[in-house]
């Protein structure tokens, strides 16, 4: 965002933070893959024989449910951080907001155990802003879908007050 209106950037990704190159789970020797595959909750509940059913809606805790889920929230927030101290140092942002399609109090665990990683190194940078869970992260993308007609023909466009030079100067037909 600049002065209050969102920036595509040159390749129209500036959001796409999840395509940041990082280190597997087990370490820099590991091969290198994005954020967003390194996140993938879906696959880590399978190896130990779990849905995602198992932890969306109507949730009943289980050990073996509650173990595989903060293992997951341990190597998700690890990998977190290499990211977010780049985001922290490059962009120096007020705060950090998580959301997506997990149940939000598994967004929050996640937001928590990041927080309390990148605290442990706080004095290496600058800066550091605060991870939490966006208020509407499990309504995002519905909100988001909703809002597409409003802002498509009903609100200006970022640039629509500019004018682009002609390269040619202005004619006074009074």
């Amino acid at each position: 965002m600049i002065d209050g209106a969102y920036v595509r950037g040159a390749a129209r990704r500036s959001r796409q933070l999840g395509l940041m190159r990082v280190a597997g789970p087990d370490g820099p020797g590991e091969q290198i893959q994005t954020l967003r595959l390194a996140l993938r909750f879906r696959p880590h509940l399978a190896t130990k024989r779990f849905k995602l059913s198992d932890v969306m809606g109507d949730y009943t805790p289980a050990p073996k449910l509650d173990a595989c889920v903060a293992e997951w929230i341990e190597q998700a927030a690890t990998q977190l951080c290499g990211p977010l101290d780049a985001v922290n140092c490059l962009i120096n942002p007020a705060m950090v907001l998580m959301g997506g399609r997990l149940p939000g109090r598994l967004v929050e665990q996640l937001a928590d155990r990041t927080n309390a990683l990148l605290r442990d190194h706080a004095g290496q940078l600058p800066t550091l802003a605060p991870v939490a869970r966006a208020a509407l992260s499990e309504d995002a993308p519905a909100v988001g879908a909703a809002i597409l007609p409003f802002s498509h023909f009903l609100l200006p466009k970022p640039g629509a007050l500019w004018k682009a030079p002609t390269g040619g100067v202005i004619e006074d037909t009074a």
